[in-house]
């Protein structure tokens, strides 16, 4: 269901640009989007994907993750803002990683023009279709 939330939000919103990036121990993922958009999260990844500023050195375990999209879709997706700290309880229920390293977490998103709608536990993003000029 995931992926066709976002495949259709991208036919109907025309192309958008991906904001995200990378996120170490201590620091935030903070998602927001202005009024009259929604957030539709487009990649997570939580673990030790690649050495970077988060993983500095290799002992052997560069390359364990999880796809955790499905978890990050729940906090974030058609919502106008969420936040994520690292590390994060819910994430480290995927336990990609041996327990004794820190992992990261890799996150994206677009806005997405429209309203949303919270009602537990289903989530509605009533779409505002992007007009396409033909020619």
């Amino acid at each position: 269901m995931c992926l066709i939330k976002r495949l259709l939000s991208y036919l109907l919103t025309g192309p958008a640009s991906e904001i995200g990036g990378v996120y170490c121990e201590t620091e935030a993922f903070n998602a927001s989007c202005e009024l009259g958009s929604a957030i539709l999260m487009t990649h997570a990844r939580y673990g030790r994907m690649r050495l970077s500023r988060c993983v500095r050195h290799d002992y052997g375990h560069v390359g364990c993750a999880a796809d955790v999209i499905d978890l990050v879709d729940t906090r974030c997706s058609a919502r106008r803002r969420c936040s994520i700290r690292v590390p994060d309880a819910l994430l480290a229920t995927t336990k990609p990683c041996p327990d004794d390293l820190k992992p990261y977490l890799e996150a994206r998103y677009v806005c997405v023009k429209g309203t949303s709608t919270l009602h537990q536990p289903v989530t509605t993003i009533k779409l505002i279709p992007h007009r396409r000029r033909i020619g």
